[in-house]
């Protein structure tokens, strides 16, 4: 992410905003480590991906959340 602000500090933003707060927030990360999936769902988000996913894994997360 561009900037000083990484994914999991952005989901309290998104999550605060009228226009945002509906929206269903995955993360996505390179990183495989436990912690980081904990403090991406306490902060808010509603699913964590790790890189590199299979199209048909990425497909099937996302598709959850569309109704």
């Amino acid at each position: 992410m561009p900037g000083r602000i990484d994914g999991i500090e952005t989901v309290p933003f998104l999550k605060d905003d009228p226009e945002t707060k509906g929206l269903p927030i995955i993360l996505l990360t390179g990183k495989r480590q436990e912690i980081d999936k904990k403090e991406g769902t306490e902060a808010g988000a509603d699913d964590y991906l790790v890189k590199h996913l299979s199209p048909l894994e990425l497909i099937k997360k996302v598709g959850r959340f569309l109704v």
